[in-house]
């Protein structure tokens, strides 16, 4: 889903359609949340993406193509804004085109700067990154990510639902207090 799709809120949407709604919205995003497929969803999976059944239910399907580290950093480089690489490296001791060698799995970052990065990002500097794949999360679990989310709702949000949630935004994000 991930690759048809960078924004997760899509992806139930996506699932339902190449299941050709055999699934249901509600359905394919419990499935994407983590819900057992029953063995009739096993077999409409298997065919929607031409993968056998039985390796369906006993290899995470994340981990097929690539490793969930890589994958990791690739999603963190990628959720930081593209005026503020520059900023985020300097802060970690790396230049910018560093990130991208990282993303690309062509260098490993160091524990420290790894660290670095988590924290910038508002994620637990203690997560193992090889093991927990958030490139896969349905929710940004990124600061920069959540951002951008915030900012994009927002920016949808038609004039007068926008007059009603003013005031609450404007104390919750004053800067003078």
């Amino acid at each position: 889903m991930r690759q048809r799709h960078p924004d997760p809120s899509l992806w139930s949407v996506e699932l339902n359609k190449l299941t050709r709604t055999y699934l249901g919205f509600s359905r394919s995003h419990g499935l994407l949340a983590g819900v057992e497929a029953k063995p009739d969803e096993v077999r409409v999976l298997g065919e929607v993406f031409k993968v056998e059944a039985e390796e369906l239910v006993s290899v995470p399907f994340y981990t097929r193509d690539s490793s969930i580290f890589r994958e990791n950093l690739r999603y963190l480089v990628d959720s930081i804004p593209h005026g503020q690489k520059e900023t985020i490296a300097k802060a970690i001791g790396i230049t910018p085109p560093q990130f991208s060698r990282w993303a690309s799995g062509e260098i490993k970052p160091r524990k420290k700067n790894l660290k670095l990065l988590l924290k910038l990002h508002g994620i637990d500097q203690d997560l193992d990154l090889t093991i927990v794949p958030l490139f896969l999360a349905m929710e940004p679990l990124s600061g920069f990510a959540q951002r951008q989310w915030v900012a994009s709702r927002v920016q949808d949000l038609p004039a007068a639902e926008m007059s009603k949630i003013y005031p609450a935004l404007r104390k919750i994000l004053r800067y003078d207090d």
